[in-house]
């Protein structure tokens, strides 16, 4: 049944086209497609967790210090980011992994579904864990990475048991909360904080919550410490105080102070929170990527994300999903479809079963499809009823996950950015990509016309295509007939960007002029070339020494399909369900980008934690 790939950024489990023979009316698949059906999700079984034996130290009521075994059973002492402190030993076991990068897991307690709201990555089996609330329970639960595999979205070990660990309760005259609000900056500080009430804190004594009255606060900031970029300042880089006006929820801009550094703020009488400087010449990106055939996080190398607005244009486009059962429910087709003596959810024989069908009924052929046409060239209410449509997200377990990336910008890009490289795609299959050892190659013909290029783009590249209806997307080369990057290309080792348009994907050939072309967002690459984690996390390359152009900062923070709908996602269908073609979406993916970052701020609320601005 599936006629187009299922298109966002030429993502790696997309459906082919599948071609029927005029002369035996018997459908093939293209190699895409078989290739596709191969590789779908083959990470998602559950499997028995790791034991594991966590501690905290270093508590205060904003932070701790957790560790645990490595993969060796050997106790880490406890060093992170300027932290010096000897833990107890852990049970020593052993174990034949080589292990490159290990991942904390903060959980929710109260998630049925046991799954992450904030990760970290770390070369080394400890990590201090900022934003805490006071007096609350977290929970944590590790994994591992083999390090002669090579995409570190692939091959990481079962989650371990949890543990537990409590941050210390709120001092008397502390804010109930600090965080910094962004945007990150090379020589300011920005800083807000709200008072604890009866909604933040109900059980907390009434001479806490009124401790605020006071007529003043003072504020206090020291130097902590600096990239090997960074030298020891002086004055009031190294250290200082200010004292403001007491207020419910204000905010101060620390200024005068030095780059790529790390200071250490109070507010009142609370713990020291540490808040960072950007370096000269470094910019932070903040990007988005649901994780595309894998219930894995996925942690960006040799892979395309998006911005807020671009991830949302790709998340709205229902094309790449099985229709709602919601929608199915009290959908005409769907009902004529159980009405008929085919087997729901059977497959190639459910689908060859509905070709029959389909010739003798013309009330089947009028209720899901035009009645003149014999087989329905891309239905997705047959598709799903059949249990053949295409699908590498799952509303329950697919991690969407928000990064911060540090990024170099290269001289001779005016916008910032090189030009976008297709990762992991379909097309790239003729140099080998898999899924387990991503390729990026030029950008395809679908992202393309996502991004609603020109013929003059795309033409040279891959083609004229004349028909929308009867094509197969065509090779884009850049070299020789090959989908490869020249090997002097910018886009090996740059992060590269491509203007994403609304409607999303409504031109299925490039246009001179398109009728209905608004902005919305833009996507990211990734080149493992540029990499600083690369090819060693244990031995990370220096960002700010040009060793390398970008980094992945360690935390990132996750949502799935549920805090989507929560949030009031719209799940309604992007395309029209009788023939597949592409409905405007625009105001649509504008509803839910709205939607996107309700569901990390209701889901950073749940787990516990403050909010902080890429970089800071």
């Amino acid at each position: 049944m599936s006629t187009w790939l299922r298109k966002r950024r030429c993502g790696f489990v997309m459906g082919g086209r599948a071609h029927r023979s005029p002369l035996t009316g018997r459908r093939s698949l293209s190699p895409i497609h078989v290739w596709a059906i191969v590789v779908s999700f083959p990470c998602a079984s559950v499997t028995t967790a790791v034991k594991e034996h966590g501690s905290c130290t270093a508590i205060t009521s904003v932070s701790m210090l957790v560790a645990w075994r490595d993969a060796l059973g050997q106790a880490d002492q406890g060093q992170d980011q300027g932290h010096h402190q000897h833990h107890p030993s852990f049970d020593h076991h052993t174990s034949e992994i080589d292990v490159d990068m290990f991942m904390l897991g903060v959980y929710l307690p109260d998630d049925p579904l046991h799954r992450p709201s904030v990760f970290l990555t770390s070369s080394v089996p400890s990590v201090t864990v900022d934003d805490l609330f006071p007096g609350r329970v977290y929970e944590f639960r590790t994994r591992r990475h083999n390090s002669t595999l090579p995409s570190r979205v692939w091959g990481w070990g079962n989650w371990s048991t949890p543990w537990s660990c409590r941050t210390a309760t709120l001092p008397l005259g502390a804010p109930a909360q600090i965080w910094a609000p962004g945007p990150v900056a090379s020589d300011t500080i920005s800083v807000k904080w709200i008072w604890p009430s009866e909604q933040t804190h109900p059980n907390l004594p009434d001479h806490h919550r009124h401790h605020r009255q006071t007529i003043s606060i003072l504020v206090r900031w020291s130097w902590s410490h600096g990239t090997r970029a960074a030298h020891r300042p002086t004055g009031n880089a190294l250290g200082g105080t200010t004292t403001i006006a007491a207020q419910d929820e204000p905010t101060l801009q620390i200024v005068g102070l030095a780059p790529a550094s790390t200071y250490r703020v109070t507010v009142g009488a609370s713990d020291a929170v540490r808040l960072r400087t950007s370096a000269a010449g470094i910019v932070h990106t903040e990007v988005f990527r649901v994780s595309e055939g894998t219930h894995d996080i996925d942690l960006l190398e040799n892979h395309n994300s998006g911005d807020r607005l671009g991830e949302a244009s790709f998340l709205t486009d229902s094309s790449n999903f099985p229709v709602p059962w919601q929608i199915m429910r009290t959908n005409p087709c769907a009902a004529a479809l159980n009405r008929t003596s085919c087997t729901p959810r059977g497959g190639a024989a459910c689908e060859t079963c509905l070709h029959n069908a389909w010739q003798e009924s013309s009330g089947l052929r009028q209720r899901c499809s035009d009645p003149a046409v014999q087989w329905p060239l891309d239905n997705k209410v047959v598709e799903a009823w059949c249990g053949t449509a295409f699908k590498f997200f799952d509303w329950e377990a697919t991690p969407i996950s928000k990064y911060c990336v540090a990024r170099r910008i290269p001289d001779d890009a005016p916008s910032g950015f090189v030009e976008y490289a297709s990762c992991n795609a379909p097309e790239a299959s003729v140099v080998h990509n898999s899924p387990t050892n991503p390729v990026c190659i030029c950008t395809c013909y679908a992202d393309r016309v996502i991004g609603m290029q020109p013929p003059g783009n795309v033409v040279p590249h891959c083609g004229a295509i004349q028909k929308a209806s009867s094509f197969i997307y065509p090779q884009c080369n850049c070299t020789n007939n090959s989908v490869l990057l020249p090997l002097n290309s910018p886009s090996r080792n740059w992060t590269g960007a491509l203007p994403v348009f609304c409607p999303y994907f409504y031109y299925l050939i490039p246009q001179t002029k398109y009728a209905l072309k608004s902005p919305c967002g833009t996507w990211f690459s990734h080149p493992r070339g540029g990499s600083c984690l690369s090819p060693d996390p244990r031995h990370p390359r220096d960002l700010f020494a040009g060793g390398c152009t970008w980094l992945r900062l360690p935390k990132g923070m996750v949502v799935f399909g549920d805090d989507l709908l929560r949030a009031g996602w719209d799940r309604a269908l992007s395309y029209d369900d009788r023939t597949g073609t592409h409905l405007d979406t625009t105001n649509q993916t504008l509803r839910n980008a709205n939607a996107l970052d309700r569901a990390y701020s209701a889901r950073t609320r749940r787990a516990g934690l403050s909010p902080r601005c890429c970089g800071c």
